[in-house]
């Protein structure tokens, strides 16, 4: 677990929340692994939505899940749906990320033929 998890997790001031957050943004990459960083923010939403107004929440928590890669994403968001009661906001958050990068998400997964136009049927491999 990272740094900015185990944190997260001992964290009990609004602040100090506030400034793990801004850190995990920064921390999720395109191309990195963040699915443990995720998993620590569904599972400690409870303690920052008590910290946290609506407003901040949008701005750290819903920024993380949009600019993560839905590879890493969405198989953390899925996996926590079967026992949550925050079912409706990680249907938003699953929602966000592919919204925000299905596109991308295509983009990087197609090969171009050797005429650089991308042919659907040449996935890279992963």
């Amino acid at each position: 677990m990272s740094d900015i998890a185990q944190r997260l997790r001992d964290a009990e001031e609004r602040g100090v929340v506030l400034q793990i957050l801004t850190e995990a943004k920064q921390e999720i990459l395109w191309d990195n692994d963040c699915s443990a960083l995720l998993e620590v923010v569904v599972d400690e939403i409870d303690k920052i939505e008590k910290y946290l107004t609506q407003t901040e929440i949008s701005s750290c928590v819903d920024s993380c899940f949009s600019n993560a890669n839905p590879l890493y994403a969405v198989p953390v968001l899925v996996s926590c749906l079967n026992s949550r009661q925050n079912a409706d906001r990680i249907i938003f958050w699953l929602t966000l990320c592919l919204r925000e990068n299905l596109c991308q998400t295509f983009r990087d997964s197609v090969r171009p033929n050797s005429d650089g136009k991308p042919d659907a049927f040449q996935v890279c491999p992963c």
